[in-house]
């Protein structure tokens, strides 16, 4: 997957467009060389690889040669529960509430955003920017509501 990659390849990135900021005076690259200094890009790139998976494995199944209708609402079902409880207190039947019902909400810093941002939102130079941090997971809940609304639709 692309993210994967730009992920994988984060400080080779930077070294490049370091050196062609530098060289060639080019705009874009000084633009992208420090969206690749902020800590809150790179959150960002790692939440999308925690979440876009989950959609391509469902968009996988939509595409399959076979036969999958058998399959389709409980691969549904458990990609949505995934979702919804990543950023809501877990209830009786999830379908019933309202994605965007801030009563349900887990507090920002109970969210889970996978492993990699958990892990960078607790590094000193990300979590002494609590400004940042409110930011990022308030956007990733952003995502996470439109993606259930989404899958309802």
């Amino acid at each position: 997957m692309v993210v994967n990659r730009i992920v994988e390849q984060w400080p080779a990135l930077k070294l490049f467009f370091s050196s062609h900021w530098i060289e060639d005076k080019l705009k874009a690259s000084e633009n992208i060389f420090h969206a690749l200094l902020d800590h809150s890009v790179l959150n960002y790139y790692k939440f999308l690889q925690w979440i876009l998976p989950k959609f391509v494995n469902l968009n996988k199944l939509f595409q399959s040669d076979k036969p999958v209708i058998w399959l389709v609402f409980s691969k549904m079902s458990v990609t949505y529960t995934d979702v919804l409880y990543s950023y809501m207190r877990r209830c009786n039947n999830p379908l019933s509430v309202d994605p965007n019902n801030s009563s349900y909400f887990l507090p920002l810093n109970q969210m889970y955003l996978g492993i990699d941002v958990m892990n960078m939102l607790q590094t000193l130079e990300v979590a002494k920017n609590h400004v940042m941090v409110q930011d990022i997971l308030e956007h990733c809940r952003r995502f996470l509501i439109i993606s259930i609304k989404e899958i309802r639709a």
